[in-house]
Order: structure tokens, then C-alpha cells, then sequence
């Protein structure tokens, strides 16, 4: 038996140290075998080395170009490593070497869907469907397609009709409850994710999706049992251990915040990403002691990722260690497709040490990466208005960006006010946490969970109306600002990318921020405290312009708004927002949205 054949038994056998020495004795007197290199590639892949994977696959594919299983491999191996355009040329070889290979069409679709290339999706599901009428594979991502562009009855549809030609298909009834979720109807997925678990069905899938219904229907207990259900049966997943942490954070159990990473830590080997989530939520409350000293006692080879710099960069400045910080968030900058919000992470470290040239250069060059990158844009205008720039005042052109409106009456109701204060009941009943979110820029009261607008009430279904014309109206008279943000004028074409609602209390506020999702944000006032009649205090009003950064020379608000009841402002994401704290034992209600550009 020669080197190859024994590589290929021990990588069989999962022995994949004993296959990549193999496999490497036989290139060292084969060195142009094709399948020798793809295979060590392979070996790489699961050993989390995706470098030298790629790097084997390309070269076993120079020296044989018509491998279509290479470059669904090569396209899974750079998905992975977050090379997203090379990823999704590789599957499109691969689909053009052999029209009829499988694997690359899922792993395309899939891809294509992870990045909101929805245009894509769908002319590449049209061919695959036609390909593959019968695969489930493809019905699912089918029914994927329609639930990722939020049309939901489209995809309860296509499940229902998936499970009269197969009853018992587990994949298709937890997609139909996913999709009754996200449609508004947590009950209803509820019963189906029930029936599946009393059925035997027993994934981590299954009890992290219930707890995520659970947790829209307020039963917080519970969701936290199934959180811990998923984790259970697959510690490395990173989404239930951020959802079971949320929760516990806006319940107050200090005793069990964070415990799930812990013990996930000491049970089995996990991905980096784990751990810098841990870290990220340390330095998210503020414990950047406890950070630091995590990241310091990591392995070596976490230094591996970019992420690893951006959180000790951040905890370093958290810590007054200024140079130290930008030290460390300057190496991210050193690694082949950071992200965006970590090149933006060490922008604001740059402008809270004053360096605001190096600071543009950084904005700048994600600007050119991501046109349309709303905290790009924000800390541009911060940069602009140190600067003297008078970009600065057609950027953030309060008096035509900003708009006030008073919804119209919905239908049934004597007065914005009447409808507001039933509103306001409703509201009530879906704020069922104790404490804030853990994303900080709400202090002294708590968020609604999940997509408000997804919720069939009637209430908030009549609210949702009476938005779109207003937006409709800002569309036709605003003036953008052309030539450096996406020009929407004279068109209707958007959706909500996001809606919730917010219960402040005594004191409470928001700090400031932006809405990186978003292209238009709003507040809508439903309830109020009487501490925003006095216009000299402010108490409760609104406010933009002041960043959030701490800057040398601090930068003040520049437009204020008084709420009233049944006012809706709406204003460019990008542009820095907050409120004034009040002091009075009432409660502050809000709605909130983001619209994105585009029909869904």
C-alpha cells in the first residue's frame, strides 16, 4: 500500500494527523498529483487550517482545472474564511463544469442567501428547481428564499404544501413553525415545535427555536430551560448561548450570566468565535478587567483572527491604555478581509485619541469597500465637524433630513391620543424584562423582544399603515444627499429592517448611537411623562447630533424635538441620536423602526 493509499485509509478513518503526513511524503516525489493536493487541502479544512486548504486546492487545481468537486470544496473553505466573492465564483465553476453536481447549488443558494444577495437567489433556485424537482435540500432552501425576504405566508405556504407529499418530514414542519414565528404567530409555532419534541425529535435546532418562541410569548423561565437544552446537546453554538444570556441579563440572574460559556469552555474544544463572544459581552457591561485577563490566558493561535485584536484593543482603551489599544487595533487592519465594524471599532479609538486624520483614512477606506455603511458615514460627519468641513452640514442636514409628523387617526378611533393610550396597554404586556438589553444604549427600562411589526395585532398591524404613508410622504419631499448615500426620491420601494418598541422609566434614557441596519429611524411617541412639557429642562426630549465617542473637544447636540403623543420623527440612520434622562416615577413609551431600501 503506498503513501496516497494510506493517507486516504487513515483520513477515513478520522486520523487526520497520520493522513496530511501521508499525503505530504507522496507529494514530496508526486508533487503535480491533483487529488493528492485536494485531499491534503480536505485534511487542512477540518483541521480549522483554511490557508493551507485553500492554498492546496487552488494548486491541485492549476494543475487539473476540471474539478468541480475541488471547487465546491475550495468555495466551502473560502465561505469559511469569509471570502464571500471568491466562495460564491468557485461554486458558479463548479456549477459550469457540470450542471447537474448538487452540492454547489446548495452551497451557492445558501451562501447567496447569507449575504442578501436576494436577486441571485432567485434566478439560481429557479434553475435548480428545475433541475432537482424532487431534492428536499433544494424545496428547503426554496422555502428559505421567501422567509429571508420576510414573505412569510409565501413560505407557510410552500411548507404546507412540502408536507402533503411528505408527511413525516421533521425539516419541514420545524421550517413551517420557523416561518409562523416570524410571521407573528410564536403560538402557533409553539404547537409545532410541541408536536415535534413529543414526536422524539430531539436536536439542539429544535429546543433553540422553541426557546426563541417562548421568549416572544414572555415565558422567559421556559426559554431559558430550552437555551439550556440546546446547549446541552451542542455546546458550540454560539446563537443560544447569546439568546440564554440576553435573557438572564434582562432578568438580573448574575448567578448564571455567562455560565453557559464557561461550562461550554470546559466541556469540549469550541470555536474562537465562543470565546471572543464571551469576551465581547465582558466588555459589552463594562468588565473590561475581566476581558483582558481573558484574552491574555487564550492560545497563541487565537491571535489567528483579526477579532482577537478589535476586543483587545477595545478593553485596552476601556482601560486608559490608549497607545497600547492602538497598537493592538492597528494589526487588525494587517489581516485580508477584516470587517467593516472592526475597522470602524478602531476608528473611533483613533477619534477618541484625537488622531482624526488617521481616523478619516481608516473611514475612508471602508466607505470605498461599503458605500452604504451607515456608522461609516456617522463617524465621517464627527471627523468633517472637527474639522471645520462644511461636508459636515449637508451630511447632517437636520432642518430637510429630519421630519415630524402626526400619524393620521386609524379608523375606529375618535383621536391619535384615544388610539395611543390603547396602544400603550397592549405595549405594555410585551415588556416583561426587568433590565435593559444588553446593547447599552438603553438605560433605566427595557425593549419589546423579536419584530413588533411581525405581530398581527390589530393595533400595531393599524400603526404600521399609517407609517408607510408618512414615509411615503418623507420620500417625496426630502432631499438626500446625493451623490455619496443611496438617492431613494420618487420611489416607494422599502421595508422595515427592524421595529420594537421601548419602555423607559424614571431616569431613563438613551445613550447616543445610529442604526447601522437602517437607511430612515424613527421614535414614535405613545406614552409620556409630564416632565416633557418644561422646555427649558428637556426632560425625555429627543436629541441628535451629539456623538457617543469621548472626545477630546466634546461635540454638542445640535437639534432638539419635543415629544408628543402620536408624533412620529423620522431621520437618516447614520445620523447620532439619543434622549434627555427624566426625572419623574412615569413611564416614556416608544415605537421604533429602521426602513432599508427596497421591496422585500
Amino acid at each position: 500500500m503506498n503513501n496516497l493509499q494510506l493517507g486516504i485509509k487513515a483520513h477515513q478513518q478520522g486520523q487526520l494527523q497520520q493522513a496530511q503526513q501521508y499525503y505530504l511524503q507522496h507529494l514530496s516525489t508526486a508533487p503535480k498529483d491533483p487529488d493528492a493536493r485536494q485531499l491534503l487541502g480536505l485534511v487542512y479544512s477540518a483541521q480549522g487550517d483554511l490557508n493551507n486548504a485553500i492554498a492546496n486546492m487552488q494548486q491541485s487545481l492549476s494543475i487539473n482545472s476540471a474539478q468541480p468537486h475541488v471547487l465546491n470544496n475550495l468555495g466551502i473553505c473560502q465561505k469559511n474564511k469569509g471570502l464571500f466573492k471568491e466562495a460564491i465564483s468557485s461554486f458558479e465553476k463548479a456549477i459550469k463544469q457540470n450542471k447537474t453536481y448538487l452540492d454547489p447549488y446548495k452551497n451557492l443558494i445558501r451562501l447567496l442567501l447569507d449575504t442578501g444577495a436576494f436577486s441571485d437567489v432567485k434566478s439560481t433556485l429557479k434553475q435548480a428547481l428545475k433541475l432537482f424537482p424532487n431534492d428536499a435540500s433544494i424545496a428547503k432552501l426554496n422555502v428559505d428564499y421567501y422567509r429571508d425576504i420576510e414573505d412569510h405566508t409565501k413560505a407557510i405556504q410552500l411548507c404546507k404544501s412540502l408536507l402533503l407529499d411528505h408527511p413525516d418530514s421533521v425539516i419541514f414542519k420545524h421550517s413551517l413553525a420557523l416561518n409562523h414565528r416570524m410571521a407573528g404567530n410564536p403560538a402557533r409555532a409553539l404547537e409545532l415545535y410541541n408536536e415535534l419534541e413529543q414526536s422524539g425529535f430531539n436536536k439542539f435546532q429544535l429546543f433553540h427555536n422553541k426557546a426563541n418562541a417562548l421568549s416572544d410569548l414572555g415565558e422567559q423561565r421556559n426559554a431559558i430551560e430550552y437555551y439550556r437544552k440546546a446547549i446541552s446537546l451542542n455546546p458550540a453554538f454560539l446563537e443560544s448561548h447569546v439568546n440564554l444570556n440576553e435573557l438572564l441579563w434582562e432578568l438580573g440572574d448574575k448567578t448564571n450570566f455567562l455560565a453557559s460559556y464557561q461550562e461550554a469552555f470546559t466541556q469540549t474544544p469550541v470555536a474562537p468565535e465562543l470565546k471572543f463572544s464571551y469576551a465581547s459581552t465582558l466588555l459589552r457591561i463594562g468588565n473590561f478587567q475581566a476581558a483582558l485577563e481573558f484574552l491574555h490566558q487564550l492560545p497563541e493561535d487565537h491571535k489567528n483572527y483579526y477579532e482577537y485584536f478589535d476586543l483587545l484593543g477595545r478593553g485596552l482603551m476601556d482601560a486608559g491604555r490608549e497607545s497600547e489599544a492602538i497598537e493592538a487595533q492597528a494589526r487588525t487592519q494587517t489581516f485580508e478581509n477584516v470587517s467593516a465594524s472592526t475597522s470602524l471599532n478602531f476608528a473611533e479609538t483613533l477619534l477618541r485619541a484625537g488622531q482624526y486624520d488617521r481616523a478619516e483614512e481608516v473611514v475612508q477606506r471602508t466607505l470605498k469597500l461599503e458605500p452604504e455603511n451607515k456608522h461609516g458615514w456617522a463617524l465621517q460627519g464627527i471627523i468633517w465637524e472637527v474639522k471645520g468641513d462644511p461636508n459636515e452640514a449637508v451630511l447632517n442636514d437636520y432642518d430637510n433630513l429630519v421630519r415630524e409628523y402626526t400619524i393620521e387617526v386609524p379608523d375606529g378611533f375618535d383621536s391619535v391620543e384615544q388610539f395611543c393610550e390603547q396602544l400603550n396597554d397592549y405595549l405594555a404586556t410585551l415588556h416583561t424584562a426587568k433590565r435593559q438589553p444588553l446593547e447599552q444604549t438603553l438605560v433605566g427600562g427595557t425593549q419589546s423582544r423579536g419584530n413588533l411589526f411581525n405581530n398581527s395585532n390589530v393595533l400595531v398591524q393599524a400603526l404600521v399603515e399609517k407609517f408607510k404613508l408618512c414615509i411615503n410622504d418623507y420620500i417625496e419631499k426630502t432631499e438626500p444627499f446625493v451623490g455619496r448615500l443611496p438617492v431613494l426620491k420618487g420611489s416607494e420601494a422599502f421595508h422595515f429592517s427592524g421595529s420594537w418598541s421601548v419602555s423607559l422609566s424614571g431616569k431613563g434614557f438613551h445613550t447616543q448611537h445610529v442604526h447601522p441596519m437602517g437607511w430612515l429611524s424613527s421614535a414614535f411617541y405613545v406614552q409620556l411623562p409630564h416632565a416633557v412639557e418644561d422646555d427649558q429642562k428637556k426632560e425625555g426630549w429627543f436629541k441628535l447630533g451629539e456623538p457617543s465617542i469621548a472626545l477630546p473637544t466634546p461635540i454638542q447636540a445640535k437639534k432638539y424635538i419635543k415629544p408628543v403623543v402620536g408624533k412620529l420623527v423620522l431621520f437618516q440612520s447614520y445620523m447620532w441620536h439619543g434622549t434627555i434622562p427624566f426625572d419623574a416615577d412615569e413611564t416614556r413609551m416608544t415605537v421604533a423602526f429602521d426602513v432599508a431600501h427596497g421591496a422585500k
